[in-house]
């Protein structure tokens, strides 16, 4: 197995001989420069970034093996058999393929045995997931599960409007995590802030201090001025009653005969009259407003019997 690897990694190097003649390869040249400078450091999170940059330009399915072994070494038995499978689908090299379907058995071992997942999720969903650094490609977006190896494991959340957010796991071997992390909104800004501030503190406008004038008539008629509506029943019956007694006072005097008190009933009658009369066309009903409030609410009104102009 080792005579494989060593076999495939002698093969990398020499990629970019075989790709020196083609136009347009400087790109992966670089690239595949750059994985095998990572690999050979064990960066191999960077190791996979160049080499599948470089995948997408040329295609060579050692490429895909390549980065299968990364994921090897980094515990992701899931991805690394995925990787391998692609690199068996595409390869033309014929002579390492029982090599690698045994070392896809012994990975698909792993898989069921030993490989721990954290599955992560985020309030809101849909934040990038980075494993390490942003710098590196992410993983996918929440909800995601990624297999890891046993090991401390730092995720860093991305989504826009929230600020970056950070997660540290302890996995074991053969362990599943189940995490949420909540994203804190970014801030949207003093202006913005005072501008909710003013939406909840509601305004309340100040009535006119100004005293009400002979410059407003129709103001000055909406005020509802003179005795109240039971008090006005009262009065009109006073002096209903006040001129029955004094028509009945007159038929006395104008018939002896019958023996009516007409004077006292006349004098009654007038009083009640009077009394009641006063009250409905003359009394100042409003004055206890008008001291109250300071100010003088009686408008100019014309004599009607009850009623106020």
């Amino acid at each position: 197995m080792k005579f494989l690897r060593l076999i495939l990694l002698l093969s990398l190097f020499f990629i970019p001989l075989s790709l020196a003649a083609e136009p347009g390869t400087e790109a992966s040249i670089d690239a595949i420069a750059k994985g095998n400078e990572a690999y050979e450091a064990g960066d191999f999170y960077k190791a996979i970034r160049e080499y599948r940059t470089a995948f997408r330009l040329t295609k060579d399915p050692r490429l895909s093996y390549r980065i299968g072994i990364s994921y090897e070494t980094l515990g992701n038995f899931q991805r690394a058999r995925e990787y391998l499978e692609d690199y068996l689908r595409h390869t033309a090299d014929t002579k390492f393929i029982d090599r690698v379907k045994k070392k896809l058995s012994t990975l698909k071992k792993l898989e069921d045995t030993v490989q721990s997942t954290a599955i992560l999720s985020s309030n809101p969903h849909a934040a990038e997931v980075f494993l390490r650094s942003e710098t590196h490609e992410p993983l996918g977006t929440t909800p995601i599960n990624v297999p890891l190896a046993p090991g401390s494991h730092t995720f860093i959340f991305v989504k826009d409007g929230y600020q970056t957010g950070t997660l540290t796991l302890q996995i074991d071997s053969s362990q599943n995590i189940k995490e949420k992390l909540k994203l804190v909104k970014i801030n949207e800004g003093p202006a913005k802030k005072k501008k909710e501030i003013k939406k909840k503190i509601p305004i309340v406008e100040e009535p006119d201090p100004s005293p009400l004038v002979a410059t407003q008539p129709t103001m000055l008629r909406s005020i509802k001025l003179g005795p109240s509506k039971g008090t006005n029943v009262l009065l009109w019956g006073a002096i209903a009653i006040s001129m029955v007694t004094v028509l009945v006072s007159g038929v006395g005097f104008a018939d002896e005969s019958l023996q009516i008190p007409s004077l006292p009933l006349a004098l009654a009658g007038g009083g009640v009259f009077s009394l009641s009369g006063y009250f409905l066309w003359f009394h100042n009903w409003d004055s206890n407003l008008a001291l109250a409030s300071g100010r003088d609410l009686r408008p100019m009104r014309s004599f009607s019997i009850g009623f106020k102009f």
